[in-house]
């Protein structure tokens, strides 16, 4: 019969989680909740589908909404344009791994990101979108194939941004 805790020994016992240290371990965990609570009160307050996923359209809208709380993202933007160009404004490799797909429409969040003159609205939208996509490709395997190795940072500032971002509790 199952009782609680089968399930955290059981992941504690799988390679890819147990060769992560204690941080990895918990940012990625905290992700995953925090990603399924800012999932939920943006569908809220906008009045969406609970079955709708936070697509480009449903970013663009929460991020010229009244409900997003207007705050200082620039150190969540600064990781992400870091992250993704090198000085010059060049693409790194990570930004070719990120797997945004035509719909992401990733040439509005490069130029965004690479933009000197940007509106709070479009940095939300922006980081939203990075941080959809970061959930896409952990929660359906391509971060596995680094064994989640090297995300600890992404996790870091991803949740940054989601708290930041967070609406108000309906």
């Amino acid at each position: 019969m199952p009782k609680p805790g089968d399930a955290t020994n059981w992941i504690i016992q799988q390679y890819a989680f147990k060769d992560l240290s204690r941080m990895e371990q918990n940012e990625a965990g905290s992700f995953s909740f925090i990603w399924g609570i800012f999932e939920n009160r943006v569908m809220q307050v906008l009045d969406r589908n609970p079955e709708e996923s936070l697509s480009k359209s449903v970013c663009r809208d929460y991020a010229n909404s009244e409900h997003i709380p207007k705050v200082d993202v620039s150190v969540e933007i600064n990781y992400f344009k870091n992250l993704f160009f090198t000085p010059t404004g060049d693409e790194t490799d990570i930004w070719g791994n990120a797997c945004f797909r035509k719909g992401d429409k990733s040439d509005e969040i490069k130029e965004i990101l690479l933009g000197n003159s940007r509106t709070f609205e479009m940095e939300a939208e922006a980081l939203l979108r990075i941080i959809s996509r970061l959930r896409n490709n952990f929660f359906h395997g391509f971060k596995w194939a680094y064994n989640l190795r090297g995300q600890l940072n992404n996790f870091v500032f991803a949740n940054s941004a989601l708290m930041k971002l967070m609406p108000h509790a309906p």
